[in-house]
């Protein structure tokens, strides 16, 4: 007896896959289908259809619900990458499977959120209205106020890290998701937010530095609040040439400016006593720990508010750029780093947030163990981890 075909229409078959950024090999490959790329080439011509249990298999590769494979159509209201910001010299370019996951899970995720919302009873969190019309020093202050971090807690910090699990913290406090992301290159992605209202939410590359992942934050935290677009580059609102490019110098400028308040900024000791128009390592770095961000978010800085010039700011830039990956390549051939446990990842990756959220409708009995698996992306048996990893007693009550 011939094995059942199904019937679904080969333009979606195709739309599947490519919007998942797989090649034809590498698709086939992974669905380990009989026939290989020439199959799957079949398939998507219409020539041929896939089992029931194949295409089972192809929804799972493709990260796509069974049922879109049975549209007339490839639908065009699917969620669609707002923007993310690359490292500095980056070339835009073919997105990547993971790059492509990353995006999928985020408005996956996004939608569990307000499912779990829903269920906690919770109302939706809107954000104040901004525009392009605001002043960036102005807005600065108020994104920092809205925040709720002062210069003065930002200045005691000591260490990167506490410096970024407090940010995450406060804009967590906002009501916009924040998720990070593993197997990415820092070249191809270092953030990108989904600025939707209700429920913004902003992704960082869990690979990027700590004062790295600290700028993407806040960048994207402005984007959300504007409900904008665009692909970011770290570049100065003078060279600026089309509107997106306008966009991503204005949401830099109120980045810079929110973690970099002009007056308090200027009238710091090692700014305001700086003679000439260069700026050495030695006195980018002692800003760079002051302030706990980046020497390149420090020079641009400067540059903004008239203490460098362009030339100089372009070429400190490509010196940052070459740093860069030199550093990269160093450690691509050095040890490996040490090894994060897994369920603690989970918590960072999903967002303390969503994850507690989840947790508290898993013992209240609002879902079951099975849903809280799903909705926290582990196995029944990782639940208690989970749990342990976000400081509360095991089991459902």
């Amino acid at each position: 007896m011939a094995a059942l075909r199904a019937d679904i229409e080969p333009e979606v078959l195709r739309w599947a896959r490519e919007s998942i950024g797989y090649s034809i090999d590498d698709a086939a490959a992974k669905i380990g289908a009989a026939g290989g790329s020439e199959r799957l080439e079949a398939w998507e011509r219409g020539e041929d259809a896939p089992t029931i249990p194949q295409l089972r298999k192809i929804a799972r590769v493709y990260r796509r619900p069974l049922s879109v494979f049975f549209l007339p159509a490839p639908p065009d209201d699917f969620m669609a990458l707002r923007d993310f910001r690359r490292v500095p010299g980056a070339d835009a370019g073919h997105w990547s499977p993971n790059l492509h996951s990353a995006v999928i899970r985020a408005g996956e995720q996004r939608e569990a959120l307000r499912e779990l919302a829903e269920i906690a009873g919770e109302e939706p969190t809107h954000l104040p209205e901004v525009d392009f019309s605001d002043d960036p020093e102005v807005l600065g202050t108020r994104i920092r106020a809205l925040i709720g971090i002062s210069l003065d807690e930002q200045m005691s910090w000591r260490r990167p890290d506490v410096a970024l699990k407090t940010w995450i913290a406060a804009v967590e406090r906002t009501g916009v998701l924040i998720l990070q992301t593993q197997k990415i290159d820092v070249d191809e992605m270092r953030g990108f937010a989904l600025s939707e209202d209700p429920q913004g939410v902003i992704v960082l590359n869990g690979s990027d530095s700590r004062r790295g992942r600290i700028f993407t934050l806040v960048h994207e935290f402005v984007h959300v609040v504007l409900h904008s677009s665009g692909v970011c580059d770290l570049f100065p609102i003078e060279r600026a040439r089309t509107e997106a490019d306008k966009t991503e110098a204005f949401c830099n400028r109120v980045a810079s400016s929110v973690l970099l308040p002009k007056i308090a900024f200027m009238a710091d000791g090692l700014v305001a006593n700086h003679d000439g128009d260069e700026w050495d390592d030695m006195l980018l770095g002692q800003l760079q720990d002051r302030y706990s961000v980046s020497r390149e978010v420090i020079l641009r800085r400067l540059l903004t508010l008239g203490k460098t010039t362009f030339d100089f700011y372009q070429r400190k830039r490509q010196a940052f750029i070459d740093e860069y990956r030199r550093i990269k390549e160093e450690k691509r051939r050095g040890k490996k780093p040490p090894q994060i446990s897994y369920y603690r990842l989970k918590v960072r990756d999903l967002g303390r947030p969503y994850v507690e959220l989840a947790l508290d409708a898993y013992r209240g009995r609002a879902i079951s163990t099975s849903e809280a698996a799903d909705y926290l992306d582990v196995p029944v048996k990782g639940i208690e981890r989970i749990e342990q990893e976000v400081g509360l007693t095991s089991g459902a009550e």
